[in-house]
């Protein structure tokens, strides 16, 4: 194979398993993978598990992962099913931290939790992220100990004007899940409602709704350990 036909085949990769159209015995199969996977934990967990959905979805090339995950088929149907064993924000999470993983050095990507490579996923620099995670190597560090140093960062080339700095996205995407809650239950729910949605419409509103509060969940448990971190 010459340099020019490795060019195309490590950047062309063709049509995608599933991607089209929902492949329900793909999927099927994958959410029997992940259920077996998903009853593990730690950073091994999380690296089988994002590999089981790269190499079954996207040919486990991370540029496809990227490029094409919003509207890979199969994918999105993965994301939304009942029968996912773990939250859409843990599935993302794992596939964040496989794509990370290949960035650093080996030993030093094999030597972090996984607690610690969520911590750096909120680093943008290449750089600095290896800084940090050789930092947290070096001294031991707990992942508190990590996630202060991340929040410590002062921003880079950044320029603001004079006034109020913006709100962070959590208070502002919380504020929204408000206003949605606020309309959702603004109306008694009745069961002419519920007749107008099919039997896949009413399973889609279901499973939709516990993805959702379990990503809450999370979200909840990080800020109180933030809260305590602070306070303490």
């Amino acid at each position: 194979m010459n340099g020019l036909d490795e060019i195309l085949e490590s950047t062309i990769i063709g049509h995608l398993p599933g991607e089209g159209d929902e492949d329900p015995e793909l999927l099927d199969e994958l959410l029997d993978e992940l259920d077996t996977l998903s009853r593990s934990s730690g950073i091994d967990a999380a690296l089988a598990i994002a590999n089981c959905v790269l190499e079954r979805l996207f040919k486990s090339d991370l540029v496809a992962f990227r490029e094409r995950s919003r509207t890979h088929q199969t994918f999105r149907a993965l994301q939304n099913h009942d029968r996912l064993p773990l939250s859409r924000t843990a599935l993302w999470y794992a596939l964040a931290v496989r794509e990370q993983y290949d960035q650093l050095p080996r030993d030093l990507a094999e030597s972090l939790p996984l607690s610690h490579h969520k911590a750096l996923l909120r680093v943008d620099s290449q750089a600095e992220k290896i800084a940090l995670a050789r930092r947290a190597q070096r001294e031991g560090l707990s992942r508190r100990d990590l996630d202060r140093l991340v929040r410590r960062r002062a921003p880079k080339n950044v320029v603001r004007g004079p006034g109020r700095p913006p709100l962070p996205a959590v208070v502002k995407g919380l504020r929204k899940v408000a206003g949605a809650i606020d309309l959702a239950t603004s109306e008694p729910l009745s069961d002419a409602d519920v007749r107008r949605l099919d039997r896949e419409g009413l399973t889609e509103l279901l499973s939709g709704l516990e993805d959702h509060l379990r990503a809450l969940e999370e979200l909840r448990s990080e800020l109180l350990e933030l809260a305590s971190d602070r306070q303490g």
